[in-house]
């Protein structure tokens, strides 16, 4: 069984604590904005790292989202990586993180 560092751990501590801000400010609901409004899943909403931990992301509350499994692939499966980077859903690897602004994409 593999140790976890106390780097880990303090990694895990401070993920927990903004998941907890994230999960008051939308409510427990996905961020996702859509045409007409935000995204109206009403299934639970998972953590969403817009830029991702491996590119260097962090868990700063300006690159967390909550965001429903239905956004979550459309973000990383189905959605051109260009018009999820024009909406704030992805940041690239060489940018710095910056506040996440929705605005409406199509359903």
């Amino acid at each position: 069984m593999k140790r976890r560092s106390v780097k880990g751990q303090k990694y895990e501590a401070d993920y927990w604590a903004q998941m907890n801000f994230v999960h008051e400010r939308s409510g427990y609901r996905c961020e996702v904005m859509r045409h007409g409004g935000r995204c109206r899943n009403q299934s639970q909403a998972y953590p969403h790292h817009r830029k991702l931990r491996s590119q260097g992301g962090s868990n700063s509350l300006d690159n967390l989202l909550d965001v429903c499994a239905r956004c979550h692939d459309e973000i990383h499966r189905e959605m051109p990586r260009s018009l999820a980077v024009a909406r704030g859903l992805i940041v690239p690897r060489d940018t710095p993180e910056f506040p996440y602004h929705p605005e409406e994409i199509d359903d």
